[in-house]
């Protein structure tokens, strides 16, 4: 099992019904996407995880 199944499962369990997944490239600016989609709750909102994606993200001295 992988990391973030288990993180997956424990956010479940945790009754975490919403999971927002962000996918992070050099160029994009990621930062910002999660602020807005970490301020956007509502009355009514359910409990969310936010993934971040890495997979192409090529990461400089400049980025880090």
């Amino acid at each position: 099992m992988e990391a973030r199944d288990v993180i997956r499962e424990t956010a479940r369990a945790k009754e975490f019904s919403e999971r927002m997944t962000i996918t992070v490239d050099s160029g994009g600016d990621w930062g910002k996407e999660l602020h807005a989609n970490a301020n956007s709750f509502s009355l009514f909102s359910t409990k969310r995880i936010f993934e971040l994606n890495f997979t192409h993200a090529k990461f400089t001295q400049a980025t880090t």
